[in-house]
């Protein structure tokens, strides 16, 4: 699965009306497994609103390529929104992402295959707020923070008052 890119995460992000529930919550159902299906059977539209055999999908996609990867992504009503996950051919974890709404929220962490932690991001609406990348003893070797005066920092605070989503991840 691609990753994308440092600063607004996203094209654009759905609207400004925010939903309800916890965007970690994979079940289909409060007591029902969530939907597994492989990710090239899933259709999606030029808004990357995801479908399966016709419906919004809600559950996990993933994608198997033997030797090479695995990974899975979580959607609810068509939209990527949970974790998402990569692992290397050894089954160690390669990264993980959290999603609302299509858009990043919350921590993003790059491993490398002895299962070290390389970076770590954290977004919120899509915009990154943070990020620190770590050597190979774990100490920081580079590191952001967003601040007032970043180009982005307006539209951060605008989605915090109206979306209000919960950041914890």
């Amino acid at each position: 699965m691609s990753r994308l890119s440092d600063g607004i995460a996203a094209q654009s992000l759905p609207g400004l009306a925010g939903s309800s529930g916890d965007p970690h919550n994979l079940s289909v159902t409060d007591d029902a497994a969530p939907l597994r299906v492989e990710h090239s059977d899933l259709d999606y539209d030029a808004d990357l609103i995801f479908t399966y055999q016709g419906q919004l999908f809600t559950g996990v996609a993933y994608e198997n390529v033997p030797g090479k990867w695995l990974s899975e992504v979580s959607y609810r009503d068509g939209m990527q929104d949970g974790p998402a996950r990569d692992w290397y051919p050894s089954g160690v974890l390669k990264g993980e992402s959290y999603y609302r709404e299509n858009a990043l929220h919350g921590t993003s962490r790059e491993f490398d295959e002895s299962g070290r932690l390389i970076t770590e991001k954290t977004f919120e609406y899509a915009i990154l707020v943070s990020r620190k990348e770590l050597d190979t003893y774990g100490r920081v070797t580079d590191s952001f923070e967003i601040t007032p005066d970043h180009q982005h920092y307006a539209l951060l605070e605008r989605y915090r008052q109206v979306k209000r989503w919960p950041t914890s991840t």
